[in-house]
């Protein structure tokens, strides 16, 4: 059954559970509470400190995370994150962990999330290096099949002030893309953010929000992770 469920991912990005998320993010904490000095802080130190020896050993083809443990957290893509790689590495997968537990208790199904950590293949891609940008023809032909192909997109804007994905032309892109494929979008803060953002809203009566938005120049967004 797992074989099949493994062949049936061949033609698109596997997608990880919600639950495989949750482990992911176990995984983090683990390390953290073990390399205090060394913690893990930006998205991109998953990829090399968790994701890649994790998965170096898996058969090649099949090296993105979400191939692990035989495909047991593997799913067809439901909902598609859009994030940076240089924002708190936490603060991502909480927000994720927020959102999924927040369907779930609306009686919505569980998501399974397109996450480019757990997704690509980080061996054959290293996006956490930022060496190399991608091709336009993975942008326009492959990225633009995984965001058309899920029910909804995940923005996490980190820090909530001055969120760095609309510093991306990347996550500009996607978000663009949302919009031309009829993709619903949601903005969602890691939850050890939200707080404050509430202070601030009550602090600046309500104008924050707009304050934030007036400041985005897509003509400064930066091509790199």
């Amino acid at each position: 059954k797992k074989k099949k469920k493994m062949a049936e991912h061949q033609d698109y990005q596997p997608g990880i559970t919600l639950q495989g998320v949750k482990k992911l993010r176990e995984k983090v904490i683990k390390y953290n509470r073990k390399h205090k000095r060394n913690p893990i802080s930006k998205t991109a130190d998953i990829s090399n400190t968790i994701v890649k020896p994790a998965t170096k050993k898996l058969k090649k083809g099949q090296q993105a995370y979400a191939y692990r443990k035989k495909g047991k957290y593997l799913g067809k893509a439901t909902c598609f994150v859009s994030h940076t790689w240089q924002a708190d590495a936490m603060g991502l997968l909480d927000a994720i962990v927020t959102h999924g537990e927040e369907m779930v208790a609306t009686g919505k199904t569980s998501p399974v999330y397109y996450l480019d950590l757990a997704s690509v293949d980080q061996h054959l891609i290293d996006q956490a290096s930022a060496s190399e940008a991608m091709p336009f023809e993975s942008l326009s032909k492959d990225f633009v099949k995984q965001i058309s192909g899920c029910e909804e997109m995940l923005v996490v804007a980190s820090p909530f002030d001055d969120p760095l994905v609309v510093k991306r032309a990347w996550c500009l892109f996607e978000a663009v893309m949302a919009k031309i494929y009829n993709v619903k979008t949601t903005v969602q803060t890691p939850p050890g953010e939200q707080e404050a953002l509430h202070q601030r809203i009550m602090e600046a009566e309500g104008n924050v929000l707009i304050d934030v938005m007036m400041t985005i120049d897509s003509s400064k967004a930066e091509a790199s992770v």
